[in-house]
């Protein structure tokens, strides 16, 4: 009886530290930007070259506008998504963007 109780601690523990883990980092990366405003644009440098996968995760929350190296240009970004976006390990930086 207490080794599944063990184990469910255990594996609760991993996902709320993992999930701790990716708040830290996304209040990490966005420390640098101001309060982020209703539809921004911004730009979001990746920790590769992004590939499909990733370039359609982002097309999802806003207008992908360039992809530029392992830098990605969105426009129209609301905020929760932005932060739903940088939670990802993949996303290592973001910086506001004026637009084309």
């Amino acid at each position: 009886m207490i080794r599944p109780l063990a184990a469910t601690l255990a594996l609760a523990l991993a996902f709320f530290g993992y999930e701790f883990w990716l708040d830290a980092g996304a209040a990490r990366k966005l420390a640098g930007i101001d309060a982020p405003s209703p539809k921004g644009h911004y730009e979001l440098r990746v920790a590769f070259p992004p590939e499909g996968f990733h370039v359609t995760r982002m097309q999802a929350i806003g207008r992908l506008i360039e992809v530029k190296g392992h830098s990605v240009f969105l426009m129209d970004v609301e905020p929760q998504d932005l932060r739903a976006i940088v939670r990802n390990y993949w996303i290592v930086g973001v910086a506001r963007w004026k637009g084309l």
